[in-house]
């Protein structure tokens, strides 16, 4: 009784299968001919009837082709881990034939792709594969957004003989993940000091870990003065106090934070727009001649030591693909770690994913002389 009421829902499960996976546009239209070809079976005297059984013929000779020439294929899959919005991501793969039959026709691509993906079109990848032969098969994946994915398994199968049905691709090879980051367009300018240095410009040098303060010179010491470098031998040939001048480092580097806290009611394109002049802003610092010493998306900081190297940019970018929105009521920035980091920067820029005031925000990463800039999430 249980199998008998299991039964409706394999056979759906089975025609819903060849309906999505096992048959090409091509095959959908010819099901669709037959289907509509078959109101000529009321009389076999009809022409249409006559059409009916062609077009179930060929169906019928091409599930049976597809069936016995099925490929049955090893792969070596190359697939970059990383890939940018809007952009084609191509990856190769080396099919090794396991069968004496050779195989014709084959395609490489996935099923059931997540839908944050751009359907891309069915391509012969390689019209014969030998019996035991070994071929080479290109493939592409156009993700239309950020994040990280979990792809289905690439498979192998053959459209031969009529581009109808697909043969084979039962089994496929694990690829594994796919990060995507934000598509970002270029600032043509960054209004942040050049280098870094704090509220300096482009001349200024900036702190350098393992130098110390340069020495300027002596001079005298003023009235009340205290805590200051007495130059003994200097006190002893002049006959007056004087002490030593130093000009301190100040810190160098740009730290870039983005405040993902929007109203639960904004729009996702707003705050993707958010993400990707984050992105933007990150690129510009190198580009104009700074360092990205800190980044921050809410509560996930990273710090980096020699940030004008293409690794501060590449972790900057990895974090941005998968930032979410957060709640405006929480605080993101509440933990000890953005704070401690900023000590070694000169100047901080904010994105905000809305248009919420952020004076307090501002006010705090500009503490202690850093030049802090606010811009809003998108432009115009």
């Amino acid at each position: 009784m249980l199998a008998l009421l299991r039964l409706p829902k394999v056979v759906y499960d089975y025609f819903q299968r060849q309906w999505r996976n096992e048959l090409t546009v091509c095959g959908k239209a010819l099901v669709w001919c037959i289907a509509l070809s078959g109101l000529g079976t009321v009389s076999v005297q009809m022409p249409l009837y006559q059409a009916f059984c062609a077009l179930v013929m060929l169906l019928a000779v091409a599930s049976g082709a597809c069936s016995l020439l099925r490929p049955k294929v090893t792969m070596d899959v190359l697939l970059p881990e990383r890939a940018t919005a809007g952009s084609p991501v191509v990856g190769r793969a080396t099919l090794t034939n396991r069968r004496r039959v050779p195989a014709f026709d084959v395609c490489v691509g996935f099923y059931d792709l997540p839908e944050q993906f751009a359907p891309t079109p069915e391509v012969v990848a390689v019209p014969y594969l030998p019996g035991k032969g070994t071929a080479e098969a290109v493939f592409t994946l156009r993700p239309r957004r950020r994040g990280r994915y979990e792809l289905p398994p690439l498979r192998a199968w053959s459209t031969f003989p009529f581009h109808i049905g697909r043969g084979g691709g039962r089994a496929g090879h694990a690829v594994g993940s796919l990060l995507v980051r934000p598509r970002f367009e270029r600032l043509d300018r960054l209004p942040l000091p050049a280098g870094g240095g704090r509220g300096g410009g482009a001349g200024d040098s900036g702190q350098r870990e393992g130098h110390s303060a340069e020495y300027l010179g002596n001079r005298d010491l003023l009235p009340g003065e205290l805590g200051v470098r007495l130059d003994a031998r200097a006190w002893a040939r002049t006959g007056r106090p004087v002490v030593r001048q130093y000009r301190e480092e100040s810190p160098a580097g740009v730290a870039v934070v983005f405040d993902p806290r929007v109203p639960a009611d904004a729009s996702p394109e707003r705050f993707e727009a958010a993400v990707s002049r984050a992105a933007a802003v990150c690129e510009a610092v190198g580009r104009n001649g700074g360092d990205l010493a800190l980044f921050a998306a809410g509560a996930d900081v990273h710090r980096f030591r020699g940030g004008t190297d293409r690794a501060a940019l590449e972790t900057a970018l990895d974090a941005l693909a998968v930032v979410e929105p957060a709640d405006p009521q929480s605080d993101p920035f509440a933990g000890p770690e953005l704070w401690t980091g900023l000590e070694q920067v000169a100047a901080v820029a904010l994105i905000a994913a809305d248009d919420a005031p952020r004076g307090a925000l501002v006010a705090r990463l500009g503490a202690g002389g850093r030049t802090a800039l606010s811009t809003p999430g998108r432009l115009g």
